[in-house]
C-alpha cells in the first residue's frame, strides 16, 4: 500500500444532522482523492447519547439504575447509526467504504462496563480493508471485552 493513512475524528455536533453528515462525507472522499487512506472515527449524532441515557433511566422501575452491561449495549448504538449513515453517504458517491463497530475493528477492552479501557487493538481486519482501498468508518466510544460483551469507553 502506497497511500498514507489519515485518521479523522468527528464528534456529535459536527455530525448533528444528515446535511452535516453529507458535508463530512465529501471531505472524507476529497481526502481519499488527495491520495490518502482515510480511517474515520465517529461519535453519535447530536444529542443521541444523552437521549439514550435518559431513556435507559426512565425505563426502569422504582428508580433502579440500569444494568451497566445492557446500558453499554444501548449506548453503543448511537455511534453505529452515525458510522452506518456516513458510510451510506460515501458509498452513494461511488467510493468503496466500510463501517465497523468497535468489535469489528478489533478494539478489545477490560471488563468495566461504562468506563472500559482499551487493552489491545487487533488491526488485522482494518489493515485488510485499507489494503483493499476502502475508507473505514469506525464507531467510536466502544469495544468488546474477552467475554464478547460490548463495552463503552470511559
Amino acid at each position: 500500500m502506497n497511500k498514507k493513512i489519515v485518521v479523522q475524528k468527528y464528534g456529535g455536533t459536527s455530525i448533528g444532522d444528515v446535511e452535516k453528515l453529507k458535508l463530512i462525507a465529501k471531505k472524507i472522499v476529497d481526502k481519499k482523492l488527495e491520495g490518502f487512506s482515510p480511517v474515520v472515527v465517529v461519535s453519535a449524532m447530536g444529542k443521541t447519547t444523552d437521549e439514550l441515557v435518559d431513556m435507559s433511566e426512565k425505563v426502569t422501575f422504582n428508580k433502579v439504575k440500569p444494568d451497566l452491561r445492557e446500558k453499554d449495549t444501548l449506548l453503543s448504538t448511537g455511534e453505529l447509526v452515525s458510522a452506518t449513515l456516513l458510510a451510506m453517504s460515501i458509498k452513494s458517491l461511488n467510493v468503496d467504504v466500510l463501517s465497523l463497530s468497535g468489535q469489528q475493528a478489533g478494539i478489545l477492552t477490560d471488563q468495566i462496563h461504562g468506563s472500559a479501557r482499551i487493552s489491545d487493538i487487533n488491526i488485522d481486519r482494518m489493515m485488510k480493508e485499507i489494503n483493499d482501498d476502502k475508507i473505514l468508518i469506525i464507531a467510536g466510544f466502544q469495544g468488546i471485552n474477552n467475554q464478547g460483551d460490548i463495552t463503552t469507553l470511559g
